[in-house]
């Protein structure tokens, strides 16, 4: 885990199989931007005992990292688990679910929501607090009932990039300059535009940057921070830094995370994961054998037995469409069927 950015997805979901109950896991992203999987608990259900008992158990794993961000949905049982067993941690919330959430809630039409999801996503991946407040300002002129539950309910510093409280520090410790296959893609593509910038000097370690088709950045070297503040929450350099370190002959490639080097990606998948082999060829001690394992307990839910799957959220799910046998037409069945009988008289 030290060889990856502190930040952790968490999500449950329930089990359809032979034995039911809830499974959770915990993943992250490597610096090639791939999922890197922690660890998978199952449990009879999300609850409080089930959630704390996984983030426990997660904890003994990768124990207390500074500066750890745990995001998930808005299940208060996760979030009360990690406030309990992460003192230092910071909880975010999924943009993806509250946009789900939005969607469910306020069932907008399709014209709408096509003109709020879009800004409601640039909201959330906004990185300045000015850009944000327009964006914010243009969610409540398109639907101001959504608007209010984002900010007021949900709380912007939930799920805002911009507004989050958690962020991650820069480290810059090792002189690895060779970035992975993702990191080296966006770098190369900032390039391009920081190629068509102008650099003007502030101070020793302050620079202004314009041109490039992009806002005006003010880059700081030795803080390495930029007023467009990518530098510091993505951990890569932006098209001003990288402007700035052109003019002055300055390795870029220095200024990045580590997390986005080759050599911490090889290092985080540096543990084997060894084969189980052939069941015939375990040597099982007898206190493993004489032991019972049981399922979660479960308790069945009152009512029949559901046939489909129930939507998340937001989720879109094409149902079979119904035609009437009589008319020919879909949409509807005998009950609602206004079409008039065709006369069968010659």
């Amino acid at each position: 885990m030290q060889y990856i950015q502190p930040v952790i997805a968490v999500d449950g979901t329930h089990l359809k199989g032979l034995y039911r109950g809830s499974m959770f896991v915990a993943t992250c992203l490597d610096g090639n931007n791939q999922l890197y999987p922690l660890a998978i608990g199952i449990m009879d259900s999300e609850n409080n005992d089930a959630c704390e008992w996984f983030m426990m158990k997660l904890h003994g794993v990768i124990g207390d990292r500074p500066e750890l961000v745990i995001i998930s949905d808005r299940c208060t049982a996760i979030r009360r688990a990690v406030l309990k067993v992460f003192h230092n941690a910071t909880h975010g919330v999924c943009f993806y679910h509250v946009k789900g959430n939005i969607k469910s809630q306020f069932r907008m039409s399709k014209a709408l929501w096509d003109e709020f999801e879009p800004a409601f996503i640039n909201a959330a991946k906004a990185y300045g607090h000015e850009e944000f407040k327009r964006q914010l300002e243009g969610l409540w002129m398109i639907h101001s009932g959504a608007a209010d539950y984002v900010k007021n309910n949900v709380g912007t510093c939930n799920w805002a990039r911009s507004q989050f409280e958690g962020r991650r520090k820069i480290v810059v410790e090792s002189m690895t300059t060779q970035l992975t296959t993702w990191a080296d893609e966006i770098v190369t593509e900032m390039r391009t535009i920081a190629e068509r910038m102008i650099v003007r000097p502030v101070s020793p370690h302050r620079f202004q940057v314009i041109g490039g088709g992009l806002k005006e950045g003010l880059v700081d070297l030795q803080k390495r921070t930029c007023s467009c503040r990518v530098f510091q929450l993505d951990q890569l350099v932006c098209a001003h830094a990288i402007a700035t370190c052109l003019t002055h002959r300055v390795d870029f490639i220095n200024l990045c995370s580590d997390f986005y080097t080759t050599e911490f990606v090889a290092m985080a998948y540096v543990q084997p994961v060894e084969p189980v082999g052939d069941v015939a060829d375990w040597e099982i001690l007898d206190e493993i054998q004489e032991m019972q394992v049981y399922p979660p307990v479960e308790t069945l839910p009152p009512g029949r037995r559901k046939e489909f799957r129930i939507p998340s959220a937001g989720e879109d799910v094409n149902r079979q469409t119904v035609r009437y046998g009589r008319c020919h037409e879909l949409g509807h069945n005998r009950k609602r069927c206004k079409n008039p009988i065709a006369s069968t008289r010659s």
